[in-house]
């Protein structure tokens, strides 16, 4: 289950519940972050602003992006 709440647009990082664990993200992109963004490191969160999804890194190349919400 994915809970988040209402972030003012000039904050760089999110806090949100995600199935009952803390989750936090830093960097944002428009559009998904898959053959775009390089993670910086695994398990890194990144949220698409276009269409407020997340995405988590599994590996440490620009195709390793993983979409957790639905």
């Amino acid at each position: 289950t994915f809970y988040a709440g209402y972030v003012p647009y000039n904050y760089t990082a999110l806090n949100f519940r995600m199935d009952g664990a803390m989750v936090s993200y830093q960097r944002s992109n428009a559009g998904a972050p898959s053959g775009v963004l390089t993670p910086t490191y695994i398990g890194e969160i990144v949220r698409d602003s276009t269409n407020n999804d997340f995405y988590i890194a599994y590996g440490l190349v620009n195709t390793n992006w993983k979409k957790l919400t639905p």
